[in-house]
């Protein structure tokens, strides 16, 4: 073999053998990997605080429990009523304010116009000073009996209408009327009262609905003093004595709307002297 030739294998020898040194080396040991300097249970916290926190970084506030349900109102409780009672009294006199109820009965077809039956009159003091039935001139086609409580044997013999109608008039006369509804009442007995001397229980502004319309007295004596009146036929003693009982309640104040105290003197005795002439 030519030097030449030697000269080459020689050198292709040296190449495979750096290629098998290269080959035999051994492989790369991997890095052990790095002991996390944080405990594997606190790194898990702060990325789940990290999740709440939200982007910002900042914890949302906390929400607010929700109030609790209010209690239910309790049943309303029905007012113990009684009936309508007033301290006894012996005292009949005619005094300055009277009470005036009236009963009528039907007349004409259908019995649809109303006449006086009865009238009754009573003093502050809670007593009658006039009680009497009295009959029309035309025939009664309808008693009403259910709720007058008036009969045929009650107008037996009674007085005729025309004469009670005087005798109440001048009862009244000079007096101040207490009732309910009175314009109905007055009207029965034909009778015209200076408007200052009417204390109507059914149109005092305080004692009226909002809207303004009225109350029945039998709402009113419940409402206002929880007692309880007419539960069957209408009893016009009782009546005049339930309006009398409502107005005594608000005289102080009733009578200050009509004669104001910051008036003169002279000023309320000139209105009362005017009553007196309407009167007349």
């Amino acid at each position: 073999m030519s030097a030449k030739h030697k000269r080459f294998d020689d050198d292709d020898d040296d190449e495979a053998s750096q290629k098998k040194v290269k080959t035999d080396l051994p492989k790369e040991v991997a890095k052990p990997s790095k002991k996390p300097s944080v405990d594997s249970n606190w790194a898990k916290l702060s990325q789940q605080l990290k999740k709440k926190a939200g982007p910002s970084g900042h914890r949302p506030p906390k929400r607010d429990k929700p109030a609790p349900a209010p209690a239910p109102a309790p049943a309303p409780v029905e007012p113990v009523l009684k009936k309508l009672a007033f301290p006894p009294s012996d005292n009949h006199e005619v005094t300055k304010q009277l009470a005036i109820d009236c009963e009528m009965v039907g007349l004409g077809p259908e019995g649809k116009i109303s006449t006086l039956a009865r009238v009754v009159v009573v003093n502050t003091h809670m007593n009658v000073v006039y009680d009497k039935h009295c009959r029309p001139d035309q025939e009664i086609t309808d008693y009403r009996t259910e709720f007058s409580g008036i009969t045929p044997e009650h107008l037996e013999g009674a007085p005729l209408l025309k004469n009670v109608q005087k005798e109440v008039a001048a009862l009244l006369k000079g007096h101040v009327v207490v009732g309910h509804e009175l314009r109905y009442d007055l009207a029965a007995i034909s009778l015209k009262h200076p408007p200052r001397d009417v204390r109507d229980t059914a149109q005092w502004r305080p004692l009226m609905r909002a809207k303004g319309s009225p109350y029945s007295l039998k709402q009113l004596m419940r409402d206002k003093f929880g007692m309880i009146i007419q539960e069957g036929q209408h009893d016009p003693v009782q009546d005049a004595q339930a309006a009398m009982v409502v107005y005594k309640h608000f005289k102080k104040e009733w009578e200050k709307e009509l004669y104001p105290p910051k008036a003169s003197k002279l000023k309320r005795q000139q209105l009362k002297e005017k009553d007196k002439e309407s009167q007349d």
